[in-house]
């Protein structure tokens, strides 16, 4: 399961964008690459959006989960849950 893979909320919410419109199999095989380069929300929101791109294109919709994926990082940091 990818639940199995993460370690705190914020990495959950990029298993469930990762999740969108793909397979559980596929995203499996890239949460690991990309939670080694980029663990915390702090880390990664300086991250080079090529880079994010290049990690989860074998997802398929590598840009539109790239924005997505920036823009709920800026939001984690204002969330108050």
């Amino acid at each position: 399961m990818v639940q199995q893979q993460v370690e705190n909320k914020w990495q959950h919410f990029v298993g469930v964008i990762c999740l969108n419109l793909t397979t559980r199999q596929q995203v499996k095989r890239v949460l690991p690459t990309f939670f080694k380069l980029w663990p915390t929300p702090e880390i990664f929101i300086d991250a080079e959006e090529d880079d994010v791109k290049e990690v989860i294109k074998p997802l398929g919709m590598m840009n539109v989960r790239t924005t997505r994926l920036f823009r709920m990082t800026h939001d984690y940091f204002t969330w108050d849950g």
